[in-house]
């Protein structure tokens, strides 16, 4: 082989191994389940944070309300949410970097309280950097 060659493939493979991607290792399942009632404006109840060298996976979200007022679930802001006696279920993963939320609540726009479900299913994964 001659000194091209060998040079290119030393370089090849210095450049491969720099640029690598992190690895994903399990690190906890994390069930969020809510029952609640809303008697005034907006209660918030539960909010999740990815902590830091984690991402997580968002595998189920669900939200049964059972009366007249709105159940929400905001993920990075986007609000999803499940109004008179509606429910609505996030079936897809969705995957969140370090540092996005999810934020649980609701509230009532009538006389009657509401009551509603949050079910929420996260995986979580440390970033592994070799």
């Amino acid at each position: 082989m001659d000194f091209k060659k060998t040079l290119l493939i030393l370089f090849l493979f210095v450049g491969l191994n720099t640029f690598a991607q992190n690895r994903l290792e399990f690190n906890q399942v994390i069930t969020i389940d809510t029952l609640f009632e809303a008697t005034g404006s907006y209660i918030y109840t539960d909010t999740y944070i990815v902590p830091n060298n984690q991402v997580a996976k968002v595998v189920l979200a669900k939200i049964t309300n059972n009366s007249y007022g709105y159940g929400n679930i905001w993920i990075n802001g986007v609000q999803w949410s499940a109004s008179d006696g509606n429910n609505i279920s996030i079936d897809r993963p969705l995957w969140l970097k370090a540092g996005d939320t999810i934020v649980c609540g609701g509230r009532k726009y009538n006389s009657n309280n509401i009551t509603y479900f949050v079910h929420i299913n996260i995986i979580e994964f440390n970033i592994v950097t070799d």
